[in-house]
């Protein structure tokens, strides 16, 4: 029944590549529907080398990630399946079968997010619908008629002092949309805080944190495939990854995948 729910889902994207007007988009067509030709008939190692070809010429896409991470969870590869629907979410984070795919494979290892409070993580998730840039915008809006209905209130107060007339009702409106602005300010700060961590998946099935970049470095902690982690530093081919308990330890690059980068954004 997965089998055949997974190939329904690829099946569904194939119109997204298909419009591709770059000047590449022939040779990216053939090799779509070549990897949605190979899933069908479950050659899943070719269904995801010829995903991965696309990718490679930077031809990349929510729906592409998402084919790709089917191909690799065909092949028994979860945590590397995981890793690129959580950077799927990140190109595009309303792509519903992205975070079907992602709540499902963190179910299947039993892996959450980085968040570990279900406070922080409830938030995190709902703060992945909006974009830092749209909640600026809704800011903006929010500004705006606050901001009229509170000059419109008092002008007609200080009218009404001036003619010793009753003073306008008390703008309720004007409050409330103050405490949405409020509100609004605050979780866009919270968004722009998970946006500037860049997080990665180890896609190993297990790893061990070590004391240096380097495969002599002491073992500080082991980690799970799927498990989400920040990283701090890089140094050539490691990583300086931190856990959700807080604890430090270098990884190699290979045992990762960086699913959110707020520095290549820029």
């Amino acid at each position: 029944m997965l089998r055949i729910c997974t190939v329904v889902l690829v099946a569904s994207f194939s119109l997204t590549l298909l419009a591709d007007e770059s000047p590449g988009a022939k040779v990216n067509e053939n090799l779509f529907e070549k990897g949605l030709a190979a899933y069908q008939n479950k050659q899943y190692a070719e269904s995801r080398d010829n995903f991965q070809k696309l990718i490679d010429a930077n031809t990349i896409s929510a729906p592409l990630l998402h084919n790709l991470a089917l191909s690799y969870f065909q092949l028994d590869q979860a945590p590397m399946s995981l890793a690129l629907w959580r950077k799927a979410l990140t190109l595009d984070p309303g792509f519903r079968p992205a975070r079907a795919g992602r709540d499902f494979a963190e179910a299947k290892l039993q892996a959450r997010g980085f968040e570990r409070d279900r406070l922080g993580e409830g938030l995190q998730r709902n703060l992945e619908f909006i974009s830092f840039f749209e909640s600026l915008w809704l800011i903006a809006l929010i500004l705006a008629a606050a901001g009229w209905l509170w000059i419109r209130y008092l002008a007609d107060r200080r009218q009404a002092l001036d003619e010793e007339s009753p003073l306008p009702a008390f703008p309720v409106t004007a409050v409330g949309l103050s405490a949405v602005l409020l509100l609004s300010i605050v979780l866009s700060a919270t968004k722009l805080t998970f946006a500037l961590k860049t997080r990665a998946t180890v896609i190993a099935a297990r790893v061990s944190a070590r004391s240096l970049p380097a495969d002599d470095g002491v073992g500080l902690f082991d980690l799970s495939g799927g498990s989400e982690v920040l990283i701090r530093r890089r140094d050539k081919d490691w990583s300086q990854v931190q856990n959700s308990e807080g604890s430090s330890g270098w990884l190699k690059n290979s045992e990762i995948l960086v699913t959110s980068d707020f520095s290549a954004k820029r």
